[in-house]
């Protein structure tokens, strides 16, 4: 582990303003697209690939003017951590995520179970389209028959700190991308505004239509 990447909730604070970066992304940013990527396809096969492959062309535009991006991860343990992270953390590497991550951070307790917290890793990585693509897969082979995967980690966010711009694919379902200000979202709303998710459409449509800016 690399210990001289900083707090993890430092680095997230300072360009987001959250302490940790809140479970309903999508509804906690005041610029926020959220696409579908494979919902109502049940053939599992089917259902990874086209998750995969729209999750890539949206990170590779998100991030096309991105020299430096952070991988940011968060998983849940008790307060004495198991072997699992480390285990997430070496399937990574093996599939070709060679980042170091810094040490753990712990962060607020589980709603659900008090005894347990979430931890927080960053890691720095060049903006190489394969290493996006790791991470991508990563995230959504977590709740589909694919493997390998890193099965303790429960969020993996691609980040540009220094543009504010982050993305969250949180399943084969659907992936969502935020950022500080309007514009890096605008040229993604109107070019890949079919993939949108219907459900959330209409508070899109009021952040970045035409229609309703004017």
């Amino acid at each position: 582990m690399n210990s001289s990447l900083g707090l993890p909730t430092e680095r997230i604070s300072r360009v987001f303003g959250w302490r940790e970066f809140p479970h309903a992304l999508f509804y906690q940013a005041q610029f926020a697209l959220r696409f579908e990527l494979a919902e109502g396809i049940r053939e599992e096969p089917l259902c990874f690939l086209q998750a995969i492959d729209r999750a890539r062309e949206l990170a590779n535009a998100a991030f096309a003017d991105s020299e430096k991006l952070t991988a940011v991860v968060s998983y849940y343990e008790g307060e004495r951590r198991t072997s699992k992270s480390t285990a997430s953390f070496r399937t990574l590497r093996e599939m070709g995520f060679k980042a170091d991550f810094g040490p753990a951070e712990k962060g607020s307790p589980d709603d659900e179970q008090s005894d347990r917290y979430r931890y927080w890793h960053v890691a720095d990585f060049r903006n190489e389209p394969g290493l996006i693509d790791i991470l991508l897969w990563a995230s959504i082979a977590r709740e589909l028959p694919v493997s390998p995967k890193p099965r303790s980690l429960t969020e993996i966010y691609i980040v540009d700190l220094e543009r504010g711009i982050a993305m969250l694919a949180y399943d084969d379902r659907g992936a969502d991308i935020i950022a500080i200000d309007r514009a890096p979202l605008q040229a993604l709303y109107e070019r890949y505004g079919h993939w949108l998710l219907e459900y959330d459409r209409l508070k899109i449509d009021a952040t970045f239509s035409q229609a309703f800016l004017s």
